[in-house]
């Protein structure tokens, strides 16, 4: 994962949604905000057209899909692969905006990717609350760009979060996100540790595996077969780099970290586990990296 300066709010936002956000204001102070829809009678004449329930949180975001798009060079934000262009991509609420799910401690609820597919099978979180953080369905910095697989097979509804989870959330509660941002927030090479096969695992440090890993490797299937397979021959490349860095000339040297830098550039698929590789193999900082290259 890599992190991104966060896009600006577009001008039309807040006209475009605020009425959609005095309507979900409304049905929570009326305590609708979690009723079900009533299901259509089946007595309804044949003639007459059905009708759908209104919705109740209208998509209004999807008019800025290519604000986040921009902001994230196409990329989803949890796998790094393009979001948009193998995909249509999807305006993600990181904090759910409904129901709320959870995963438990039994891996075998995680669920596994199915064999030469994308679904998931075997999945099974817990309902934890029939409504989800409501007041930022509509609120600018809730909104992510997410590939359709980390997004609805993975993700879904889940949050974890550090505090433990007794009622269901609310604008006053004071909590801590345990998954990575990909605007603020913890930076992801700081808890996330990339192998020379594509693996992923929670960086172990001197206090312990670190949860913001952990949580959000299992959460979004970022060790998923077909996610270690793309990254594979990337990340393979990177650790022999770094490894031949160390009996390298200086104008073998400089050849490699400039190969490195290519990789590693915030517009390349997969650039935010190429840093993570380098800045914890080699030590030093990527903005030390372009410094050193650029003279």
């Amino acid at each position: 994962m890599q992190q991104f300066p966060p896009p600006g709010k577009p001008a039309t936002f807040d006209a475009l949604v605020a009425k959609h956000r005095a309507a979900v204001q409304r049905l929570f102070d009326s305590g609708k905000l979690a009723a079900k829809p009533k299901a259509a009678s089946r007595k309804r004449p044949p003639s007459k057209p059905k009708t759908k329930p209104p919705e109740t949180f209208p998509p209004a975001w999807s008019s800025f899909k290519a604000d986040l798009s921009q902001a994230q060079y196409r990329k989803c934000a949890f796998c790094e692969g393009f979001a948009v262009g193998q995909g249509f991509g999807d305006v993600e609420h990181f904090a759910p905006k409904a129901e709320l799910e959870a995963l438990g401690d039994d891996e075998t609820t995680w669920g596994v990717e199915r064999a030469n597919l994308a679904n998931v099978t075997g999945r099974t979180p817990t309902v934890v609350s029939p409504t989800g953080y409501w007041w930022l369905a509509y609120d600018w910095d809730n909104y992510i760009l997410a590939c359709t697989i980390c997004n609805q097979q993975w993700k879904r509804a889940i949050f974890p979060i550090k505090e433990a989870r007794t009622k269901p959330p609310a604008q006053a509660d004071a909590e801590t996100a345990y998954l990575l941002h990909p605007f603020r927030g913890e930076a992801p090479k700081d808890h996330l540790e990339f192998g020379p096969l594509g693996e992923v695992k929670a960086k172990n440090g001197g206090a312990g595996i670190s949860p913001y890993g952990r949580e959000t490797i299992r959460t979004l299937g970022l060790d998923r077969p077909s996610l270690r397979e793309q990254r594979r021959s990337i990340a393979s490349k990177i650790h022999k780099k770094l490894d031949a860095l160390t009996d390298a000339t200086i104008a073998r040297r400089l050849e490699l970290l400039g190969d490195i830098s290519l990789d590693g550039g915030i517009d390349q698929i997969f650039c935010g586990m190429v840093r993570a590789i380098f800045e914890q193999r080699s030590g030093i900082t990527w903005q030390q990296l372009e410094t050193e290259l650029a003279r």
